[in-house]
């Protein structure tokens, strides 16, 4: 934090074969301060797992406050308090939580930080199977989450998990058109205010293989 005024910069050449040589004095004001950079919005979180928390500070001397809201913000639980030093912390997401409305915000002294937008807390979808196999379609069921208003069926696509219906019940008949190929399925569960499950692990059903 120097002061305003003139400042000579004294510069000593070494090892130069040939002059003259070109040089750069090049200069970087950083400014204290707090950046959370994870989570940062738009995450699906499970509840009760562990989710580990990020974030960089300049010149914070203080002790860092973290605390979440499932609110978006209109109130605050505590997560920790922890040392200046630190920079990520190992949360224990609670059991049981459900909302689209999370958010993370970090404090040290004067400096605080939130996440950027909203990410979701919510128990993942259980129990997913096929259940039927037509010449033209599949029948995908699974356990019902609570509070879930829909469902996002996945089946693999040519490269990725594609979304190829949507439910409001635990089962969904989708088009097939090789009941013989394996089929890769995951559901994700949407609900009030925004929320959304990690999708579940992509699981491969060989039917007709099988036989």
């Amino acid at each position: 934090n120097p002061t305003a005024g003139t400042y000579n910069i004294n510069i000593a050449g070494f090892n130069v074969p040939m002059g003259p040589q070109k040089y750069y004095v090049v200069y970087e004001i950083i400014t204290d301060g707090i950046t959370l950079t994870y989570p940062t919005g738009g995450q699906k979180f499970v509840a009760g797992t562990q989710e580990i928390i990020h974030w960089d500070a300049t010149n914070a001397v203080n002790s860092h406050v973290l605390e979440y809201s499932t609110d978006n913000g209109a109130s605050w639980n505590s997560m920790a308090t922890l040392p200046p030093a630190t920079t990520n912390y190992t949360w224990n997401v609670p059991n049981g939580l459900t909302s689209g409305e999370c958010l993370i915000r970090i404090t040290n002294g004067a400096l605080t930080d939130v996440s950027g937008s909203n990410f979701s807390i919510a128990s993942r979808v259980t129990g997913v199977n096929i259940t039927q196999v037509c010449p033209m379609d599949v029948t995908v069921t699974w356990n019902a989450v609570a509070g879930a208003t829909s469902y996002d069926v996945y089946l693999l696509g040519e490269k990725f998990m594609e979304v190829a219906g949507n439910s409001t019940t635990t089962s969904l008949a989708i088009p097939n058109s090789d009941p013989f190929a394996p089929i890769w399925v995951a559901v994700t569960a949407k609900g009030g205010n925004g929320w959304e499950t990690l999708r579940t692990k992509p699981a491969v059903i060989k039917f007709f293989n099988d036989l």
